[in-house]
């Protein structure tokens, strides 16, 4: 049974999905522009085929949360060599939850599977961005076991 089949009552349902899951939701195009736009990034389009040969190639995971068989949040995670550590890492590619299943536990659930998932893999760590003043700067920034450890910065060239 796939996760937009399961009934929660209202809550969400996460889970693993694959990338063509969650890109062919009716609502996924609305979903990524809305997340483009909380994280300021300009001109999002999917890059469905770098998205698919990463999943094929076992470096990326996808998790959706769905609320009564609607895809309200997702999140892609990226494991790999470090090759300064030399170690497997795990970097959250993208992070969002619609803002009103914020507060059921959408985000903080997707954090979570990503959380494990990083540890699964045999990690040493899991990294995230956070656009500065955002909702998820603030979680991070009060989430246990989470510490801020760099600095970003976007220098657009186009």
């Amino acid at each position: 049974m796939k996760l937009r089949e399961l009934k929660g009552l209202g809550c969400p349902v996460i889970g693993k999905c694959s990338v063509a899951e969650i890109l062919d939701e009716a609502n996924a195009r609305s979903l990524i522009a809305a997340y483009a736009d909380e994280c300021c990034v300009p001109d999002a389009v999917p890059q469905r085929e770098m998205y698919l040969a990463m999943e094929l190639a076992g470096m990326l995971t996808c998790f959706g949360a769905y609320v009564d068989g609607e895809l309200v949040g997702f999140v892609s995670v990226i494991v790999s060599v470090m090759p300064h550590h030399g170690k497997l890492v795990a970097t959250v590619e993208s992070l969002y939850a619609a803002p009103e299943y914020r507060d059921r536990g959408a985000g903080i659930g997707l954090m979570g599977v990503a959380e494990r998932h990083a540890e699964e893999s045999g990690c040493v760590c899991l990294t995230y961005t956070a656009r500065v003043g955002s909702r998820l700067e603030t979680v991070l920034a009060l989430r246990a076991g989470c510490e801020r450890s760099h600095e970003m910065y976007t220098k657009w060239l186009k």
